[in-house]
């Protein structure tokens, strides 16, 4: 087996696999929750995986991620990150600090560290003696968590303190208070210029998104209006796949009944927390609104005063259940897909007899998804012979989770609000949107970690 440096080799109660990539560590160690599994890379110790599963966890949201091509890759460490850059297909890539930073172009941060190891030479016996590379990443990524966040004090190359301080050493001079002043106003100057464009940026990403995802939520294209009939479901499908199986009670076709009018629309599924008592119904806000088929969208605020009911016809067993009891919760910080919110494109509510439902309930993972990851939507597709769709974990995009198909073309009508699962069968995300992006099927949704706590306050 090879043993360089870079290659990684898990371990299971004496059995080793490798050499593996990092992406293909990656997968292994999150799908795993074995503990006889262990992790090294090159020739190094071995290491519990429960160790570098949290450091994956951690790094998630501290790391960089790096955009090339329309598909990002990460988390990685800062000196991982600068060998990654130097490759020539990175070249007018991107690059941001965290799941929630800014993509800044890929050239000014690697900029920054060419001039962080210019600047930071030190002198040890008449020569120059260079910090080393984890120092002088860590240094240009800090300055690129600054570039995240208008109103820094960043003034061209250097980076300088809020002018609450006296001085600051660099290079052996100081910086007076009067010296500071100015360039923090020069710097909060190009501050505002840099947020009024990233303002228009983000605006126009997101129409290119609502342009180029959005699906339509009707069962069938021949009956659009939301008060028409429920379509009957095809119940000839594929309704396992590997140790995974979709069973009668989890997947539904909803009919909500709002103040505004019936809404027969998108998906829904039955979902739990683990541990805790209660059955959940959970769909995506949008059909709530025009996507649903009303004429205005219901404000995450005011879905408990006017959504009043909900019916579910079973996408399995083709049977419905009519007047469901429940209570809807309010998740005031929800927004329909596209807008960019803290709890995403999700409708909830508490089933309040749930007796029938407990056993078929899906599990929801609170832990990020990483890049790389395999996942399938399930749901009852047109023209699939197959509940299960697998994907893999393309990026993620302003808190949304972007997967892409194996399957080239896949019609993605009416999976508004269905269920994205991990290996484990454990709900992570609920889909959103879709489409298609350089002749593959691309599915947008809202990773399960954004609500998960929340959700736990309210249950």
């Amino acid at each position: 087996m090879s043993t360089q440096p870079s290659h990684w080799f898990v371990k299971d109660e004496g059995d080793i696999a490798g050499p593996l990539t990092e992406a293909e560590m990656r997968q292994l160690v999150m799908q795993s929750s074995r503990r006889t599994l262990f992790v090294r890379q090159g020739t190094s110790d071995w290491h519990p995986a429960e160790v570098i599963r949290n450091k994956i966890n951690k790094l998630a949201n501290s790391g960089i991620y790096v955009l090339a091509n329309g598909i990002a890759e990460g988390p990685f460490t800062f000196t991982k990150a600068y060998e990654v850059l130097q490759a020539p297909q990175y070249a007018d890539g991107k690059v941001r600090t965290g799941l929630n930073g800014d993509w800044f172009p890929a050239h000014l941060w690697l900029g920054k560290v060419e001039e962080l190891k210019r600047d930071h030479e030190l002198q040890k016996d008449g020569g120059p003696l260079t910090r080393s590379m984890a120092d002088v990443a860590n240094l240009a990524g800090k300055f690129l968590e600054q570039m995240d966040k208008p109103g820094t004090y960043t003034l061209g190359s250097k980076t300088l303190v809020p002018p609450t301080l006296k001085s600051f050493p660099w290079h052996g001079k100081r910086f007076t208070s009067r010296t500071i002043g100015i360039a923090a106003g020069i710097g909060l100057l190009l501050a505002s210029i840099a947020f009024a464009g990233w303002r228009t940026l983000h605006a126009y990403q997101c129409r290119h998104i609502t342009a180029h995802y959005r699906v339509d939520a009707s069962c069938d294209p021949s009956v659009p209006t939301p008060n028409s009939p429920t379509p009957k479901i095809s119940i000839q499908k594929v309704s396992t796949s590997g140790s995974m199986k979709v069973v009668p009670g989890q997947l539904f076709r909803p009919t909500f009944i709002t103040t505004l009018g019936r809404v027969n629309a998108g998906t829904a599924f039955i979902a739990k927390v683990p541990g805790r008592d209660g059955t959940l119904v959970i769909s995506s806000l949008q059909l709530l609104g025009p996507t649903g088929g009303l004429n205005t969208n219901i404000l995450a605020t005011s879905v408990s005063q006017q959504w009043s009911g909900l019916a579910l016809q079973d996408c399995l067993k083709s049977e419905s259940i009519i007047d469901v009891a429940i209570r809807p919760i309010t998740f005031n910080k929800s927004a329909p897909f596209p807008d960019t919110s803290l709890h995403g494109d999700i409708v909830v509510c508490e089933l309040i007899a749930s007796d029938a439902f407990q056993k078929m309930a899906l599990p929801l993972s609170s832990r990020s998804p990483v890049v790389g990851e395999h996942v399938w939507l399930l749901a009852d597709v047109m023209g699939s012979d197959s509940f299960f769709h697998p994907a893999v974990i393309s990026s993620i995009e302003d808190g949304w989770l972007v997967y892409t198909f194996d399957a080239p073309t896949i019609p993605l009508q009416a999976t508004n609000g269905a269920p994205i699962v991990d290996y484990s069968g454990s709900v992570i995300a609920v889909n959103a949107a879709g489409g298609e992006d350089h002749g593959k099927t691309i599915g947008i949704g809202t990773p399960v970690a954004k609500f998960y706590d929340y959700l736990l306050s309210e249950l």
